[in-house]
């Protein structure tokens, strides 16, 4: 399992709580996911609130008209894909971003991609803001893309 996939399950999953991150690897095996995979995929439950989220790791590196191009596909995969055989919501997307101006970068573009009707949420972090987690704090690392200025923990987002 990455190491990044490591500290969310481990920092920021409540100990008590029921938790599953699965690999890109093993999402294989599921018919109705988008396609390309995602990452990664989170699931917990918070109180008898169930999360759901799809992680995706955008790099420095990679064109940034990828990165776009894959967020795009995600949107689109809430309008049209097969999540709906599961009956539940469909997740929220976690971005995390090699560094703060590709996160920067990232908020500025999938805010204008979003719509008001759109279910699916997309929050933001740095590889940095990752590695700085501790278990048992409540870090407050999450910034959702259209309201990037105050950060939540990922057991208080949508």
């Amino acid at each position: 399992m990455p190491g990044y996939l490591c500290r969310i399950q481990f920092a920021e999953i409540p100990a008590r709580q029921a938790g599953e991150v699965l690999s890109k690897a093993k999402l294989a095996y599921y018919d109705y996911l988008p396609d390309p995979l995602p990452d990664a995929y989170l699931r917990f439950k918070v109180e008898e609130d169930e999360k759901q989220f799809f992680i995706e790791v955008l790099h420095d590196a990679q064109l940034f008209f990828a990165a776009v191009r894959r967020i795009k596909h995600l949107l689109s995969y809430e309008e049209g894909g097969d999540w709906s055989s599961t009956n539940t919501a469909i997740p929220s997307v976690l971005l995390i971003c090699d560094s703060a101006k590709l996160q920067r970068q990232i908020h500025k573009k999938t805010s204008r991609m979003i719509g008001e009707a759109d279910e699916m949420y997309f929050y933001t972090t740095t590889m940095d803001e990752l590695r700085q987690l501790k278990r048992g704090k409540k870090d407050v690392i999450w910034r959702d893309v259209t309201d990037p200025e105050d950060a939540m923990a990922l057991s208080d987002l949508e």
